[in-house]
């Protein structure tokens, strides 16, 4: 799971800076899937799998030294969402919360409303996968994000 939680902060950080990153707006412009949770982000297995997944395995996560997570989202420890909520697969969580995105929006008279991915979208899937927005400054995950960009720029070159 922490593969495909990593996976996911990818996608969580491609959303949050496509605008100012093209290689980030490409890979999204080529996801077909709802909330772009497949390639190239996860593979198919990987997408179904999370889909279905509760929130709290979602949030849950190895610690080397079994210590407890330290990082906080919404003043919720890290892998101990609120069990209604932690009950609830990815899937579920995304189509409540955009679906009360757009009602909230609706209700204040934008008729033309149109979801963001940068500015609604990601905190949402952030959310869902606990992850703070110190997470994407740590060194580990922008290392980790430069192999992986270079891995799908390698794959993409290869699909030709």
């Amino acid at each position: 799971m922490d593969d495909i939680r990593q996976h996911l902060a990818f996608l969580c950080y491609d959303l949050r800076t496509f605008s100012a990153n093209k290689d980030a707006e490409r890979r999204l412009n080529k996801s077909l899937h709802t909330h772009f949770l497949g390639p190239p982000y996860l593979t198919e297995t990987q997408a179904e799998l999370v889909r279905a997944c509760p929130l709290s395995e979602l949030r849950r996560r190895s610690y080397p030294s079994g210590g407890a997570p330290s990082e906080r989202v919404s003043g919720t420890p890290i892998g101990r969402p609120d069990e209604a909520e932690g009950n609830k697969s990815l899937n579920v969580f995304l189509d409540e919360r955009v679906a009360s995105l757009v009602a909230a929006r609706k209700s204040k008279g934008e008729s033309d409303f149109v979801l963001c991915t940068s500015h609604d979208l990601a905190p949402l899937l952030q959310e869902a996968c606990g992850l703070s927005k110190q997470h994407f400054e740590t060194r580990a995950f922008k290392d980790a994000y430069k192999r992986w960009t270079k891995e799908v720029r390698k794959d993409g070159k290869n699909a030709r």
